[in-house]
C-alpha cells in the first residue's frame, strides 16, 4: 500500500513541478510556453523525476526519517527534498548536454536552469510533505535510538548491562 502510495506521490510531486514551472515563467519571464515547449518541458522532467525519485528523492528521505528518529518536524523532510533537487537538475542537464561536470556546475546558475531548479525544488517540497504525511502515524525508524521509559523491559537491560560493566552511575564517573 505505502509503494502505491509514494508512486502516486511521486506522480503529484512532478506535476506540482510543473505547475511551478510555469507560474515561475510567467512571473519572473512574464512569458507563457508553446505547446511543443510543454511537451519537451513535461517529457524530459519526467524521464528524469523516473530517474531521480527511486535514486535520490525516496532514499533522502528514509535517511532523513531514521536520523530524525520519524517524520517530526515535518518541515525538514520539504527542506530535504528542495537541498536534494539539484540531483535532478545535474541530470538533466548530463542528459541534454553531455557529461561535462564543469559545464553542468555552470548551467545550474544560469537563466534557462533556474526554472528547472524551481520545478525540481517544488517537485522535493511536495515529496517531503506527502512522505511526512504518509508516514506520519508509523513507529519511529530506529526504536532504539528512542529513550527507554520507566516500567519498560529495555531501561532494566540497560541498567543491568551498566552494572555489569562496572559503571556505579555519575557518582563515580571521574
Amino acid at each position: 500500500m505505502r509503494l502505491l502510495l509514494l508512486t502516486l506521490l511521486a506522480v503529484l510531486s512532478w506535476i506540482a513541478g510543473l505547475v511551478i514551472y510555469l507560474l515561475a515563467l510567467r512571473i519572473i519571464y512574464g512569458e507563457s510556453i508553446s505547446s511543443g515547449d510543454f511537451g519537451a518541458v513535461a517529457f524530459w522532467s519526467a524521464i528524469t523525476c523516473l530517474i531521480a525519485m527511486p535514486l535520490a528523492y525516496v532514499p533522502a528521505m528514509f535517511v532523513t526519517r531514521y536520523l530524525l528518529n520519524g517524520v517530526n518536524p515535518v518541515g525538514a523532510l520539504p527542506l530535504v527534498g528542495v537541498l536534494v533537487s539539484v540531483i535532478p537538475v545535474i541530470l538533466l542537464w548530463a542528459l541534454l548536454g553531455g557529461f561535462d561536470m564543469g559545464g553542468i556546475f555552470s548551467a545550474l546558475l544560469s537563466p534557462e536552469s533556474l526554472l528547472f531548479n524551481f520545478l525540481f525544488a517544488g517537485t522535493g517540497a511536495v515529496f517531503g510533505l506527502g512522505f511526512a504525511r504518509i508516514y506520519r502515524s508509523e513507529m519511529p525508524a530506529n526504536p532504539s535510538l528512542e529513550p527507554p521509559k520507566v516500567g519498560d523491559r529495555r531501561a532494566g537491560d540497560a541498567a543491568a548491562k551498566s552494572r555489569e560493566n562496572g559503571d556505579r552511575g555519575s557518582r563515580n564517573a571521574l
